[in-house]
């Protein structure tokens, strides 16, 4: 499998219908193009995505909640089917240890403790690839980690 990991910022702008959303939504739409491509992602990305919404875009709790409940159910957005992986797949990993890595990601990396968590569970489920609309310096510092933005992914196709 070509596993496809998406960020929060690409949840947030396919809900909120941001200026970006129909890149976003091309881009997804090419990345299903690729053999065996298959998107992923965690449930800390909705943890992060309610926080944005609510804090951030100032989106009321309750309809965020709602929402956020609808996709987490379909596992579908936009068309757009998605797994919800584990932190990770091994039974013995602890939430010690989690954090463990988290923080030596952070201190390794410095990509930002969200950054810095799905990374960690990006490799413990052996994912690569990201979708993110984040700074180019969140991921592409973090080895074993293949930073996919959007815009980009339109270039390549053109």
């Amino acid at each position: 499998m070509n596993f496809f990991y998406l960020d929060t910022c690409i949840f947030v702008t396919l809900f909120t219908d941001e200026e970006r959303r129909d890149v976003v939504v091309q881009a997804m739409a090419n990345i299903n193009q690729i053999e065996d491509a298959v998107f992923v992602t965690s449930d800390f990305t909705f943890v992060e995505m309610a926080k944005v919404l609510i804090n951030t875009k100032k989106h009321n709790p309750k309809a965020t909640a709602k929402g956020i409940n609808k996709i987490t159910k379909s596992r579908s957005i936009d068309g757009f089917d998605f797994t919800i992986l584990p932190t990770s797949p091994s039974p013995k990993y602890t939430f010690d240890k989690f954090w463990a890595d988290v923080g030596q990601n952070m201190n390794l990396y410095n990509p930002g403790w969200g950054d810095s968590m799905h990374c960690v569970i990006m490799k413990n489920n052996d994912v690569e690839n990201i979708l993110s609309l984040d700074a180019k310096d969140d991921f592409e510092l973090v080895p074993g980690i293949n930073l996919f933005h959007p815009e980009d992914m339109l270039e390549s196709v053109e």
